[in-house]
């Protein structure tokens, strides 16, 4: 089976910046994803395109590629007391996800804490850079519909949330 629009991909690899490893992925625990679906970077999806379990993949992206590149408009102010509501103790550094007003989750790092004023850097923390991909693919299985509805593996709910905290609601269409 080859990796093509709606099947799940599983990927071990590393990723490099400035010839740094960044993160690793391990083959004893591989990152899935849905291929066609946006779930991981454009560049990377481009290469893996029609290859088979086993491929070994080294791939240089640069930031268009890959994590688009870094926009100094992409700052907001947050006040001080948003995060005293939600219970977080701001600190530069920090990840935090929001939500937008269309209701999505979008994730930032505090950049500043002011004595009124949070400054969150909304761009992702590899943008603007050149990376390194260096993996292979280890597994490629059909997509559930679910997955397919959703847009990415069942897999990657349960690292988006806490497995205690993770109910799934089934809707009848029918009513």
């Amino acid at each position: 089976m080859k990796l093509t629009e709606d099947k799940v991909g599983a990927l071990a690899f590393t990723i490099y910046v400035d010839g740094v490893e960044k993160d690793t992925v391990p083959k004893d625990d591989p990152m899935e994803y849905l291929h066609g679906g946006e779930n991981i970077v454009p560049g990377l999806e481009e290469a893996l395109d029609k290859q088979a379990v086993g491929y070994k993949f080294d791939v240089t992206l640069k930031p268009e590629d890959a994590y688009g590149d870094y926009d100094k408009e992409a700052m907001i102010e947050v006040d001080l007391d948003e995060f005293d509501e939600e219970g977080t103790k701001p600190e530069v550094g920090l990840e935090v996800e929001m939500l937008d007003e269309d209701g999505d989750i979008i994730e930032g790092r505090i950049m500043t804490v002011g004595a009124d004023v949070v400054t969150v850097d909304l761009n992702h923390e590899l943008a603007g850079k050149t990376v390194r991909y260096v993996g292979e693919i280890v597994e490629i299985r059909e997509a559930t519909e679910d997955e397919l509805e959703w847009g990415f593996p069942e897999s990657l709910l349960n690292e988006m949330f806490d497995e205690d905290e993770l109910e799934l609601v089934f809707e009848d269409d029918e009513d």
